[in-house]
């Protein structure tokens, strides 16, 4: 799918893009805290969708806006792998069926531990129970039918993907938001000093559908 008026276009001032978006999914124009967009299915500026899979890539988007800016870069808002010993086994086959947490409203809270930035992940009301699609034929794709079923997912981290230093504790997911270093960096600096984002993860249809619309943004 061609998504390519996602991004502002040439003469248009990204923030009054991007805060139109946010606005459009319930962000305070105030940004009294940092809004974090997660686009699943399109890497940053491309201009064509790709299918979600469990893949060691950092190839979604993160939008992420503060009072007087915003920054854009690639993340992973899937499952890496296509089973492990961590994950509930739910339909009995012997292999753990790793998550993916299913498009919706969310908080990250910096745990604020270690050198390596990490965020915790809970619903608006606080609980750390977040929807999720299982794989549970461990192909690496959400089908239609494993996509009717939801069920739930504890312990979901925003933490670093495949290339963290090698001393990083996290550089797969089972379920988990990867983020690159340098930017989850960016993001503990924005979100002084409660350590506190708010989080929509969407995907990029579901962007597109909610992006300005004007002469501008169809040059």
């Amino acid at each position: 799918m061609n998504v390519s008026a996602l991004w502002p276009p040439p003469g248009v001032d990204p923030l009054n893009h991007w805060g139109h978006v946010a606005g459009a999914f319930g962000c305070s124009p105030a940004l009294e805290r940092p809004f974090l967009l997660c686009i699943r299915g399109v890497r940053p500026y491309e201009y064509e969708t790709h299918p979600m899979r469990s893949v060691a890539a950092y190839d979604d988007t993160g939008v992420l806006l503060y009072q007087g800016g915003n920054l854009v870069f690639p993340m992973s808002t899937h499952a890496y792998q296509l089973n492990s010993k961590l994950s509930p086994d739910v339909d009995g086959d012997g292999r753990g069926d790793v998550g993916t947490i299913t498009p919706g409203r969310y908080v990250l809270k910096d745990k604020r531990a270690g050198k390596y930035p990490t965020f915790h992940l809970t619903t608006p009301e606080g609980s750390d129970r977040i929807p999720c699609y299982r794989d549970t034929n461990h192909d690496g794709i959400i089908s239609h039918g494993e996509a009717e079923k939801i069920w739930t997912a504890t312990a979901i981290l925003l933490h670093g993907g495949i290339d963290d230093p090698p001393d990083s504790p996290h550089h797969y997911s089972i379920g988990c938001l990867c983020v690159p270093l340098t930017w989850r960096r960016e993001m503990v600096a924005k979100c002084v000093p409660d350590g506190l984002i708010d989080c929509i993860l969407a995907t990029a249809e579901e962007v597109l559908r909610v992006v300005p619309s004007g002469p501008e943004n169809n040059a």
